[in-house]
């Protein structure tokens, strides 16, 4: 393995046998291990195109795989032959259009020698096999086609699809339909008098113009106290890179990403963990992000919805019927700490923005308060199961309700009123921002009716059947957000950190002794080791233990960077995967967690720093 100053990884195919995710404002493209396409969708419409579009050097047999490239512009596969010829391979999308583009280039080569490539091009979406499966009604669809000197255009029968366009630096050769919706044609391109050449493809659709690119500079990190052998530089570069790669601008003229790609439905919770980190490196990404949830995700109430989809023609919101969950404070969160880097960087909106911003806070502030029991602390009155019946992060567990007053619901509240204060105070509402102080006090205290008297550490959750002293990773929120009790907070924090909480990856989301762990079930939420969890742990441990915090960040930063071994499960090259089992020693779930990259950047810019800003 080889990794290069801007993050490229060199490497053999065994280890990494999956394709990269790329992605721009208006386009999300899979790939296969050799740098061909698996899909291309369009967020202007949800629809997936082509299906593969692969370009192969003839004969094979010829050529073998000497290695991948993983780059934050491209996927790349470097092919050699017997007598030293050599083809670099490369994948890219363009960084702003619905054009992608495979380039060959080859050195080596006998002046005036042919290279012959095959192309294989299925204009329908496909049946992949290595990564999530697109819908059969994309799969299905017809296409009707007519072919120019240089180009093969594709148009569908449904008057609603776009014209694919491809395109090759030399005719084609040999084209042919062998089946429903599969071109196959072979083009040749001539050395030079220096054993040279260059060729490549080109796939446009047609698309809607995106007025402005979210392809922004890389920002490296300003700390260089790390030793040389440290993989956290290159992963903070390639939080950045995934971070663009997943965000879009959807067909109702929104901008964000899904929770999981490519599709429109924008997640609240996910979107406040991605603004922490894009505040630090594309602020303007924030400001988009915000302006879509202020705009869809507000009930009159002041709560805050699960989730936005944003179908054209068919915006929907849901929330559960949950009367509060996470998504509410992580809101207002998210929307103070934008607003207070601003500020930190004597960039400050004007003060009739920064008002009308704390005026929102402020209702959905009160909705927070507004879900208060007798006992001063804050309530989920959920009754169903999974997402109708839990109110935290760990949200999509079959058969499982975590409701009452959660130690991670009210740890974030805490943290949001204090936000809300601070807030005020930018917006100029001293009077408001020391009564926001004030709940936040009062809120605080109120979380020392969830210590566990017998342990010091806190419960899970109380509700009307009484305390849960089940520790699970959410415990870690109290320490992350300074809320309630400090020795609470560290006593739980450090039970964390004990070895059956422990694997290779970081923190598991249960202990292996609890009865109810599970490595895999419901998403690895009760067992397995979950990137983001173990970024807050990390960034919660900061206070206590520098080095140990460090140490979780670097195990994070392995994650994505295979080295000798073969990598398993669903991991790729410079992508944060979703979570890890800890019995399989595999990745699983995405092989590109969409709010993972944003939150690795968060941890290193922020979350490991003393008076870090949440």
């Amino acid at each position: 393995m080889t990794l290069l100053p801007d993050g490229t990884w060199i490497g053999k195919r065994t280890q990494a046998p999956r394709g990269c995710s790329l992605g721009n404002a208006s386009t999300f493209l899979r790939a296969t291990s050799l740098a061909d396409v698996d899909g291309v969708w369009l967020a202007e419409n949800g629809h997936w195109y082509t299906g593969e579009l692969s370009v192969t050097p003839l004969p094979m047999a010829d050529w073998e795989v000497q290695d991948v490239v993983y780059a934050p512009e491209y996927q790349g596969v470097i092919y050699q032959r017997a007598d030293g010829a050599e083809i670099v391979k490369k994948l890219l999308l363009d960084t702003k259009r619905a054009s992608l583009q495979i380039s060959l280039e080859a050195h080596y080569l006998p002046e005036g020698t042919p290279l012959t490539c095959a192309v294989r091009w299925r204009t329908g979406a496909a049946l992949s096999d290595i990564h999530r499966q697109q819908p059969y009604g994309y799969i299905e669809k017809r296409w009707s086609s007519r072919v120019t000197k240089n180009a093969v255009y594709a148009v569908s029968t449904a008057q609603e699809e776009k014209t694919q366009q491809l395109a090759s630096s030399a005719p084609f050769e040999k084209p042919r339909w062998t089946e429903p919706n599969l071109f196959t044609a072979e083009f040749r391109c001539i050395a030079n008098d220096l054993g040279r050449l260059d060729a490549s493809i080109c796939l446009t659709i047609e698309a809607e113009d995106i007025p402005k690119s979210t392809h922004l500079p890389i920002k490296p990190m300003e700390d260089t106290s790390l030793p040389d052998n440290s993989l956290i530089p290159y992963a903070h570069q390639w939080g950045q890179v995934c971070s663009h790669r997943v965000f879009h601008r959807y067909g109702t003229g929104d901008w964000g990403f899904t929770n999981d790609p490519p599709g429109n439905t924008v997640v609240t919770r996910d979107c406040a963990w991605y603004i922490f980190g894009s505040d630090y490196f594309a602020p303007e990404l924030s400001a988009k992000l915000l302006t879509t949830l202020k705009k869809h995700c507000i009930y009159p109430s002041g709560k805050v919805a699960e989730y936005v989809r944003l179908e054209r023609g068919n915006i929907s919101i849901d929330d559960y019927g949950l009367n509060i969950n996470d998504a509410t404070p992580l809101f207002l969160l998210a929307l103070a700490h934008h607003h207070h880097l601003r500020n930190l960087q004597g960039q400050p909106y004007p003060l009739a923005e920064t008002q009308a911003d704390f005026a929102l806070a402020k209702q959905c502030a009160d909705w927070i308060l507004q879900q208060s029991n007798a006992d001063g602390l804050v309530w989920c009155d959920a009754k169903g199961t999974n997402v109708w019946g839990i109110g935290g992060w760990r949200n999509i567990i079959p058969a499982y309700r975590l409701a009452g007053a959660l130690t991670e619901l009210n740890a974030l509240c805490v943290a949001a009123l204090r936000a809300v204060a601070r807030l005020a105070t930018y917006a100029q509402q001293p009077e408001l921002a020391e009564k926001y102080s004030l709940y936040t006090e009062n809120l605080n205290k109120a979380m020392s009716q969830l210590v566990n008297p017998d342990t010091g550490m806190f419960y899970l959750n109380r509700d009307e059947n009484g305390v849960n002293p089940q520790i699970a990773v959410d415990c870690a929120f109290p320490a992350l957000f300074h809320a309630g009790p400090e020795e609470a907070q560290q006593r739980t924090l450090l039970r964390l950190l004990e070895p059956d909480f422990r694997c290779s990856h970081g923190i598991l989301t249960l202990s292996r002794n609890d009865t109810a762990f599970h490595p895999r079930y419901g998403w690895g939420l009760m067992g397995g080791s979950w990137y983001n969890a173990t970024a807050w742990v990390s960034a919660a441990l900061s206070r206590y233990d520098t080095a140990g915090a460090w140490q979780l960040a670097e195990q994070l930063a392995a994650a994505l960077f295979p080295r000798s071994e073969v990598s398993r499960g669903v991991s790729v090259p410079g992508q944060f995967p979703e979570w890890y089992d800890p019995e399989r020693a595999e990745s699983a779930g995405m092989s590109l967690s969409p709010w993972m990259p944003a939150t690795f950047v968060w941890l290193i810019e922020e979350g490991l720093k003393e008076g870090g800003v949440l």
